[in-house]
């Protein structure tokens, strides 16, 4: 957000709570969605090249790789990484509190997934 403050013809927009408050709330799930959508395409092109004896083949190995990538860097490393920068000091301040920190800041990420 501080880096859209500093151009000069979208500050005075982003003043606007609205407007603020719409591009910090819809914006990266929207991109996510907009990536998520093109993926299939971009991972069907490089499988494609990869030489592989049949259609059928290819459908699999696209199907897991797109799996696997919502698994992995979608869901846990954003569910992960929210949870735990948002408790970055208490978590540096005793580590074996992981598990329960989780367990508690893991509702304030449920609004990324719902959107």
């Amino acid at each position: 957000m501080d880096n859209l403050m500093k151009i000069p013809f979208l500050r005075s927009l982003l003043e606007l709570q609205f407007v603020s408050s719409l591009i910090q709330g819809f914006l990266p799930s929207l991109v996510l969605l907009i990536f998520l959508a093109v993926l299939p395409y971009l991972l069907g092109a490089l499988i494609r090249r990869a030489g592989l004896h049949s259609i059928t083949a290819e459908d699999s190995l696209l199907t897991l790789m797109y799996f696997l990538f919502q698994l992995f860097a979608v869901f846990i490393f954003s569910f992960v990484s929210g949870t735990a920068l948002s408790q970055l000091q208490a978590l540096l301040d005793d580590p074996h509190r992981l598990i329960s920190l989780l367990g508690v800041s893991a509702p304030q990420q449920a609004s990324f997934f719902s959107t």
